[in-house]
């Protein structure tokens, strides 16, 4: 598959994971999923859009304000991947609430000993749900390992 010809403005977005949005024309809004990272990475944002069919010409800039702190320019290209499939679609959010799950797990931890001293019992309750989350962890790798 091919685009036709377009440059169009690409904004980078967090919450949870990064994301690249374009408005297109006629296709409406595109989206991208660049990965868990806690920094934006230029690098990754350009990768997964040359997957999708455009190349980021030119520099990311910082936005001081906004909800997109960092933009560029696309162009339409042929796409370097073939698009994802359902399966891969579900397996990539499933490894990105695995990696929150984990995260939390791991500050949950880290609360839980902080509030020892204080509040043994507020320290417990924490712990529980971290090891939770742990159980989680450990059924859903098993059941991963299946397929």
């Amino acid at each position: 598959m091919t685009h036709e010809s377009v440059e169009l403005p690409v904004r980078a977005e967090y919450d949870s994971d990064w994301h690249v949005f374009l408005d297109h024309p006629t296709q409406g809004a595109l989206g991208y999923c660049t990965g868990a990272d806690e920094e934006f990475d230029p690098d990754a944002a350009a990768r997964v859009l040359e997957e999708g069919g455009w190349r980021v010409v030119g520099p990311w800039m910082e936005q001081p304000t906004g909800d997109a702190p960092y933009t560029a320019t696309a162009t339409a290209t042929t796409p370097t991947a073939a698009p994802a499939t359902d399966d891969e679609i579900r397996d990539r959010h499933i490894t990105d609430l695995r990696t929150a799950l984990e995260r939390a797990a791991r500050e949950l931890v880290f609360c839980a000993g902080r509030e020892a001293a204080a509040d043994p019992g507020q320290s417990a309750r924490l712990m529980a749900v971290a090891g939770e989350f742990e159980a989680v962890l450990v059924r859903t790798a098993l059941a991963d390992d299946r397929h």
